[in-house]
């Protein structure tokens, strides 16, 4: 299995459950449970209540293996080093990512060394992130069209957005909210741009 779509999937037919008993086990709908596998991506919450009732690991869900059990290890503390319009500031990457510099985080399984989150600000990816939850984020895995991506500009501006195109030297970024119209930028003013690889509901942010 290549991804997590396809593991939700087969274990949902190897377990006999209709997406119906799936969606109502994540507090979500039918239609959400088919674009989860079909490829969308899933806020973390949602993957909690999905790996429960699919009766698997949260790591099996998002990394897949031979083993499928409960048994998973324990989940990275992921700093919170900014937000979704400052993003992690240059001293936090210039240091290497170092441990301890946030006074906020948020449990989430990973094999990735050097995630980070950043707390969502304004309302351009709402209903799928909404202000005040945190966005993880892999600086080291690559971005792929369709997915959510924070970009910073040679400006200092940061977003999340969802990357739709690159193409004539340029990035073509929507917003999840229609309201919100398509921004493009040439590619020598992204300082740089890492995939989301996960969704934290306010609820989840800790203090250290």
């Amino acid at each position: 299995m290549n991804d997590i779509s396809d593991r939700i999937k087969q274990r949902r037919e190897e377990l006999k459950l209709s997406k119906t008993e799936v969606a109502k086990a994540a507090n979500s709908s039918v239609t959400m449970v088919s674009k989860w596998e079909a490829g969308m991506g899933m806020g973390f919450d949602y993957a909690a209540r999905v790996a429960e009732k699919l009766n698997v690991s949260l790591e099996w869900l998002y990394y897949g293996g031979e083993e499928i059990g409960l048994a998973c290890s324990p989940s990275a503390h992921i700093p919170i080093v900014g937000n979704t319009q400052a993003g992690p500031d240059r001293a936090w990457l210039d240091l290497g990512y170092p441990a301890g510099y946030s006074d906020e985080y948020v449990d989430f399984p990973t094999k990735a060394r050097n995630v980070y989150a950043l707390k969502v600000v304004g309302n351009s990816m709402s209903p799928r992130i909404l202000e005040g939850e945190a966005v993880l984020v892999d600086p080291e895995s690559e971005p792929a069209t369709g997915e959510e991506v924070v970009v910073r500009l040679t400006t200092g501006a940061v977003m999340v957005k969802t990357l739709a195109a690159i193409r004539d030297e340029k990035i073509f970024l929507d917003s999840y909210n229609h309201g919100y119209e398509r921004m493009v930028f040439p590619l020598d003013e992204v300082e740089f741009m890492h995939p989301v690889i996960g969704v934290a509901r306010s609820s989840r942010i800790k203090l250290v």
